[in-house]
This record gives C-alpha cells, structure tokens and sequence, in this order.
C-alpha cells in the first residue's frame, strides 16, 4: 500500500524556483513515495497489520514490517471452527476473503454464487445459519458466539463438494516481547512449527510528524531531480506529470539513477534490519 507521506510544504521547499500545478507535483510526490516505498519493501506511515507466518520452530521472528509501535495480537495453532458443504452439487467451493466467504456451485452445467459478509453475519452462528439457507449447503460451527472476522485469515479457495474446515486462531501465546526497531518477536520457548500456523496483529511505521528527517530529505531529492527531468524533456512532462495512472515511471527511474551518495546511504540504513542502525545519523 503506497502512502504519500511527504508534506507538499516539504517538496516545494526543495523546488524553490516551482510554478507550476501544485497537484500535478503532489502526483509527482506520490510516484516518488511509491518508489521509496518499493525499495524499503514496507509502507512508511503508521499502519495497521493482520499477517500470518509459517512456524520455524526457533524462538524469534520477524515481522514483515518494522520499526514496530506495538503488538495487539499473537497467536498460533489455528482450530477448526465452522465446516461447510454442498454434497448435491457437481462442483462446490468456498471461496474465503478479508470481508467475507463466497459459496459456488455447479450442478448440471449451471453456476450458482452466494456471498456472506462478515459485517453482515458477526457471529459463527448467524453464518452457520445463512449458509445453511442457500439451496444446497449445509454448515455447521462448534464456536457459535466466536465473531465470523476471525475468519479472515482464511484467504484462498477450499474443495466443498462434500466439506471443508475453515479455521480461526483461537490460542494466544503466554509471552512476548519485541525489538521495535527491527521488528523482531521474542519468545520464551520455541514457536510450533507449521504453515501459516501464527498470528500476528499489529502495527508498524510512524505517524506522519514522526517520519525521520534524513528520509524525508532524501524523499524531496527524488522529487526535486524528477521534477527536473520532466523540465528537461517536456514531452515525458505533457505526457506524465498530470497523468499519474499513465506514468511517471521514466521521471523517477531517472532521478534514482542521480540521488545524491548521502541519500543513497540514507534510503540503504532504513532498508536494514540492523539494529537502531538508522538512528546512528548517516556519515558519508
């Protein structure tokens, strides 16, 4: 998920000599946020997570996303709780989503779908109750009073024509603790081993006046040499800046190419995990 997180007040700092459009240069401050972004391989603004993670069997992992602010969930060795069915059709599938299952159906070269949202049915058992509505399909759940967002975790599609288990996570582990600014999780003992058998809830990035200042000027240089190549090449501008969703790839692509050595080495600490390595300042 790409966030702008340079403030425009920022960028025209860099660019003291623009005139142009202030929304064609946000769209530029987007393309080169995205670019960012994309080399750090995380979002930078404060975000919220719901992730899965297979067990090693060690006592530590890491969390996709870093520094992290805090952890309001970890779970692990997920159950299951509600089984669905459809024994009369030819095919039968549950597809499951973030928001919600969808039933399908083939029977005599006919497709039937139905779609469930967890908003809409809250709990297990008032899931369990509507699929067993829908011609054809029976469910049953063992956790009527568990809320039906737990589910959410089951994302792909699942073999119904005579049942399948979805399953939630339902046992929390006794103790953790974390090093925020790598994202590491520490356990007392070693994690189950397993696939996708972990549960992490959390959220990591900063809040928008938070955002170190050596990234922030390393972001407004990459704004400010693309900006420069659009003057350069006003062809690339008309057809680019103004036209976000066409693209503004060959401005950026050209400006990394020309960052400047402090940011590179800037944009190259916050990519590591090294401990706090990014708070050390960056000496060129």
């Amino acid at each position: 998920m790409t966030t702008n997180y340079l403030k425009l007040s920022r960028v025209l700092q860099a660019i003291p000599s623009f005139t142009g459009s202030e929304s064609d240069l946000l769209d530029l401050t987007s393309a080169c946020c995205a670019t960012v972004e994309k080399f750090l391989g995380r979002t930078i603004l404060l975000t919220s997570y719901t992730e899965t993670y297979s067990g090693t069997g060690y006592s530590s992992f890491l969390l996709n996303n870093f520094p992290v602010i805090r952890i309001t969930r970890l779970s692990h060795s997920p159950q299951s709780v509600i089984t669905i069915g459809n024994a009369t059709a030819d095919r039968a599938t549950v597809e499951g989503t973030s928001t919600g299952i969808i039933l399908t159906s083939v029977t005599a070269a006919t497709t039937t779908t139905a779609t469930l949202s967890y908003s809409t049915y809250t709990t297990l058992a008032t899931l369990t109750a509507a699929i067993n509505l829908v011609s054809g399909w029976t469910a049953s759940t063992s956790a009527g009073t568990m809320k039906s967002t737990e589910l959410n975790t089951n994302i792909g599609t699942f073999n119904a024509k005579t049942s399948c288990s979805l399953r939630a996570y339902s046992t929390d582990f006794d103790y953790y603790r974390f090093d925020g600014d790598t994202g590491e999780v520490y356990l007392p003992a070693r994690m189950p081993r397993g696939i996708w058998n972990v549960l992490a809830e959390y959220q990591a990035g900063w809040s928008s006046d938070e955002i170190p200042e050596d990234l922030l000027n390393a972001t407004s240089e990459l704004v400010r040499l693309s900006y420069l190549y659009l003057q350069q090449n006003p062809n690339k501008a008309s057809e680019s800046i103004g036209s976000y969703s066409y693209s503004l790839a060959p401005a950026t692509a050209y400006a990394w190419e020309r960052l400047s050595p402090q940011a590179r080495v800037t944009l190259g600490l916050y990519k590591s995990r090294l401990p706090a390595e990014w708070r050390m300042g960056v000496q060129v």
